[in-house]
């Protein structure tokens, strides 16, 4: 009876079949044990032992049958709770599974994160973590009332390591640079790498403004050691630019801002250096961003010009060359003479197309004056070492006479003093093919730099300029009168030409021809001049 009511009830729903089977055969074993127990107790009764007995075999197998079926009732129940058991308490392997998976997903969220706030060369923080460290200084610093200095960091011509030595040499180089600064950093300071090779420092609990000059003039001595990488030195500088909270700013992207508006500061005075930041250098980043958005256009519109600048022989009176000097007329800020706008121009890489357009317009315009009948003898074009240091300098120059059809001995290349010295090598070799393609080859500003003597009797060039600086003090300065007289002797005795510049007085003249020096360019001959004005000199000569 117990079985007929409750076996097979402990199935779920899903096993209604199975339940409903198990239910009916319990059911019906159950009648028929009843039903032969009633008949078999019907045939004793009436004398029938010997079919009572038979009948008796059943009824015990029918017993059987109905403690098999409860047996096999509770086997499933135990089966299920042990497998209710299963889905609700893993074992200890899938435990330890599930751990393991959890810590790796932990690692590579660090990982992820990580990446996302750090430099993957230097392993510095980021930009993005810089400011957010910036910002939770600048609440400290609110609470307390104290002052800190952010500092951004540029290293001098490291384009120049790059494009020479290699891009792996110039990550080395970044490498060594970023130890160098954390090493000098305390617990609380910040030191992160903004990209390419600009960096930034957060100097904290700034206790007087003196402390952030300390720390910028060690800085530039730490970065300026020589660096070995495959036994070879390189020599990096930096210029590094101050920001101060408040005074300069109250919130992280004005602060970095000042600070980067400083280090450019730093850069045109000289680089190697550090400045605060002070209100007339946003006038000046002002004026900088209007050159930068502007470079294209002025190409493009012939917003520069060129002035030309009278050579003169001193003892006839002669033209024998004009100096090409580049001005930019530009429509807002009036007209900009070099010296305003080409440290700009220089450090951003504009003066590789800017160059080319010197050279080419100064070719063109010979060839015009030449056509017209007219004799200027030759044009000296200022070159840059950056114009140099192009790979593509020669064919460039080659396919710039060839177009307009410029003679090259009616051009002659300025280079700077310090440039053969950077790779003597290097330089000797291109002044060659310069000199193969038949243009003239001059030094300026000679006496300001430290060529070595034993190179400067290598090197291919025709001429030497002495820089004004000397001039300026001559006659009345006995040393600067020495240092003249032996550049003249010294140029003479290499079969070089030599040229004065900024000769303002007929002292100054008198002196130079009396040291052997005729070649003389300066005020007292005349300020540089337009295209009409040259072109109008030529023709009074003529006329």
């Amino acid at each position: 009876l117990n079985n007929f009511l409750q076996s097979g009830f402990d199935f779920t729903d899903e096993e209604a079949e199975i339940r409903s089977k198990f239910v009916l055969m319990n059911s019906m074993v159950s009648i028929g044990i009843v039903a032969m127990f009633i008949f078999i107790l019907f045939l004793f009764l009436n004398g029938e032992s010997r079919f009572a007995a038979a009948g008796s075999f059943f009824v015990f197998f029918g017993l059987y049958l109905l403690y098999a079926l409860r047996r096999t009732d509770y086997e499933l129940k135990d089966m299920k709770k042990s497998e209710k058991q299963k889905s609700t308490k893993p074992d200890r392997t899938d435990n330890h599974e599930m751990h393991e998976d959890t810590e790796d997903l932990i690692e590579k969220k660090a990982h992820f994160e990580h990446l996302a706030n750090h430099d993957a060369l230097t392993g510095l923080p980021n930009r993005k973590f810089f400011l957010d460290r910036l910002e939770d200084s600048i609440d400290k610093a609110k609470r307390s009332n104290a002052e800190f200095a952010v500092f951004f960091i540029d290293l001098d011509h490291f384009k120049e390591i790059n494009d020479t030595m290699g891009h792996q040499v110039g990550d080395e180089v970044l490498r060594i640079v970023s130890e160098r600064l954390q090493n000098q950093l305390r617990t609380t300071d910040c030191v992160a790498r903004l990209g390419g090779d600009e960096f930034t420092i957060l100097l904290e609990e700034l206790k007087e403004i003196y402390d952030a000059e300390k720390f910028a003039s060690k800085l530039t001595a730490v970065l300026r050691e020589p660096i070995l990488i495959n036994n070879h030195e390189h020599c990096v500088t930096s210029s590094i630019g101050i920001g101060i909270y408040p005074n300069d700013g109250s919130d992280a992207e004005t602060l970095l801002k000042c600070a980067d508006t400083a280090m450019y500061g730093a850069k045109h005075s000289g680089r190697n250096a550090h400045q605060f930041y002070t209100k007339d250098m946003t006038e000046a980043a002002y004026e900088r961003l209007m050159m930068e958005t502007g470079f294209q256009r002025a190409l493009e519109k012939e917003e520069f010009v060129l002035y030309y600048h009278p050579l003169i022989n001193s003892q006839t009176g002669q033209l024998i060359g004009l100096e090409a000097l580049i001005r930019w007329e530009h429509p807002e800020m009036g007209m900009m003479l070099p010296m305003r706008f080409l440290p700009f121009v220089e450090s951003t890489g504009l003066i590789i197309p800017l160059g080319e357009w010197v050279l080419r317009t100064a070719a063109m315009q010979m060839v015009e004056w030449q056509k017209k009948g007219f004799n200027p003898g030759l044009v000296s074009i200022n070159v840059s070492v950056k114009q140099l240091s192009t790979k593509g300098f020669v064919t460039m120059l080659e396919k710039v006479l060839h177009k307009t059809k410029c003679n090259p001995k009616w051009i002659e290349l300025e280079i700077m003093e310090d440039y053969p010295m950077q790779n003597p090598d290097l330089s000797i070799e291109l002044l060659q093919k310069i000199k193969k393609v038949g243009v003239g080859v001059s030094l300026d500003d000679f006496g300001t730099g430290y060529t070595s003597l034993a190179y400067l009797k290598h090197l291919p060039i025709d001429k030497l300029k002495i820089d004004k600086s000397f001039i300026s003090n001559i006659p009345g300065n006995s040393e600067d009168e020495k240092l003249v007289k032996t550049i003249i002797s010294m140029a003479k005795n290499l079969g070089l030409d030599v040229l004065g510049e900024g000769v303002e007085t007929k002292e100054q003249k008198l002196f130079l021809q009396e040291a052997g020096c005729n070649n003389i360019q300066g005020y007292l001959y005349g300020k540089p001049m337009s295209v009409r004005e040259v072109t109008r000199m030529f023709e009074r000569k003529i006329s």
